[in-house]
């Protein structure tokens, strides 16, 4: 062949080559919750990543964030989210990054309690602003300010303690909003962008530790180990991820913590 022409091998090098190239690399990200004790661990891994982090709650983030979104509460998922939206909508215009990589939503809480008295109705309410606002919320964002191809990643935080035939009477609250965001998470998949829903079992934190002081704290789920393998998702793209719309169990043996398996939104193994 002559100097400016290819052969057929070496197209077909090149065009392997390009098909296992890796992702663009990660530039920025928002971690909805990033002041919480598995939002810092993330926003403290994709820092270290190299990847600009934005920090959405309700105070100032940690110091590895670069930027802070602070929020108000709100009487509604639709205004929270819509605050949320403007505000890093904004802070994209003035900082130049146009779109983000990855939104990551760490928020979260859990409080038991049936239906059939008052506190148990007010942990209703507490649970679906916590854990099922936010992840809308994160879910927006993502809609709204991710990457427009699939390498575009969202990862929404529910809970493997509500999967499973039996019922959750003895948290309400906290099996409707999670179970409410492995939904959510299935639903995203559809939407343009690779989204999955990790379920952890007891995240190890500080808070959890004194709540639960004379607890088996190694079998715990290491917020450091979950935070490495959100980053590693975001940076190996579609291929080294879940499956699209997956529900993503924990798993925590010997003090390690690591990515288990991969099930669909109704509990079925993928």
């Amino acid at each position: 062949p002559s100097p400016n022409t290819m052969s057929m091998a070496s197209c077909r090098a090149a065009a392997r080559a390009l098909s296992t190239s890796a992702p663009p690399p990660i530039s920025s990200v928002v971690v909805v919750g990033g002041a919480g004790a598995m939002g810092q661990a993330v926003v403290s891994k994709f820092a270290d990543a190299g990847a600009e982090v934005i920090s959405v709650d309700f105070v100032a983030g940690p110091p590895a964030a670069s930027y802070s979104v602070v929020l108000e509460p709100k009487p509604t998922f639709a205004a929270a989210a819509l605050d949320a939206g403007d505000k890093v909508a904004e802070l994209l215009r003035v900082s130049g990054a146009p779109k983000v990589n990855a939104v990551v939503c760490t928020a979260g809480a859990w409080a038991g309690g049936g239906v059939g008295d008052a506190d148990g109705l007010a942990a209703v309410d507490a649970m679906m602003g916590a854990n099922l606002q936010s992840a809308v919320t994160a879910s927006h964002l993502a809609a709204q300010h991710l990457t427009g191809t699939s390498d575009g990643l969202l990862v929404l935080t529910g809970a493997a303690g509500v999967l499973g035939e039996s019922g959750t009477d003895f948290m309400a609250g906290d099996g409707m909003a999670k179970g409410g965001t492995h939904q959510l998470g299935a639903s995203m998949a559809d939407s343009g962008m690779h989204a999955v829903a990790i379920l952890p079992n007891v995240i190890d934190t500080p808070n959890n530790r004194i709540a639960m002081p004379d607890a088996d704290h190694s079998s715990w789920d290491s917020a450091d180990d979950m935070a490495a393998m959100i980053v590693g998702w975001a940076k190996g793209g579609s291929d080294s991820r879940p499956p699209n719309g997956s529900l993503v169990k924990i798993v925590t043996e010997g003090g390690k913590t690591a990515q288990g398996g991969a099930l669909s939104h109704t509990g079925r193994a993928l």
